[in-house]
């Protein structure tokens, strides 16, 4: 979504810098080593979760992006992707294709960009910090609106839907 190439693609990106996004999620995990568990926590307390397959829990962040936006988090720590195992990478497929599914009803044809995001791998010498604690997740965010002049000055988001909501409906798709 957004891109210059009409049709679908992916890309894969290695850079030698830790992308803000990333650094944002170390920092704030250095500071709550509970972050990844309590976001779990508050999102099927408080009307976010969406649906879960084996470990992995799909819900709406507390601060979305856009409406529908979703993440699937890996339920216990596991900083890097490619140490899951063959199973939750099964359940991950499947995860993710649900979702899709549920975003095309509520939101037929949308365009969508999704990350996976995971800590640096860090030197040898380095503390570890950024990947103590850290859950792997993937970020699935429509694009059912532009970025305008506000996100892209600011970095801050408006969204014409509430999280709670935006999960709700999600959730009623997959039924």
């Amino acid at each position: 979504a957004g891109s210059s190439l009409e049709h679908v693609h992916s890309q894969l990106v290695g850079v030698d810098l830790v992308p803000p996004a990333i650094a944002a999620e170390a920092t704030a995990l250095a500071r709550d080593a509970a972050l990844f568990p309590r976001l779990i926590e508050a999102a099927r307390h408080g009307g976010r979760w969406v649906a879960e397959r084996g470990d992995l829990v799909a819900l709406v962040p507390p601060a979305p992006r856009q409406p529908f936006e979703t993440w699937i988090v890996v339920g216990e720590p596991e900083p890097h992707f490619h140490s899951t195992s063959a199973d939750r990478v099964a359940a991950l497929a499947d995860l993710t294709r649900d979702i899709v599914a549920r975003l095309e009803q509520v939101a037929p044809g949308c365009q969508f960009n999704w990350w996976l995001h995971q800590p640096p791998f860090l030197k040898p010498r380095d503390d570890g910090r950024g990947a103590l604690g850290w859950h792997w997740h993937l970020e699935l965010v429509p694009r059912l609106s532009e970025f305008a002049g506000f996100e892209i000055g600011t970095g801050c988001h408006i969204t014409t839907r509430s999280a709670e909501d935006s999960a709700a409906r999600l959730r009623a798709a997959g039924e």
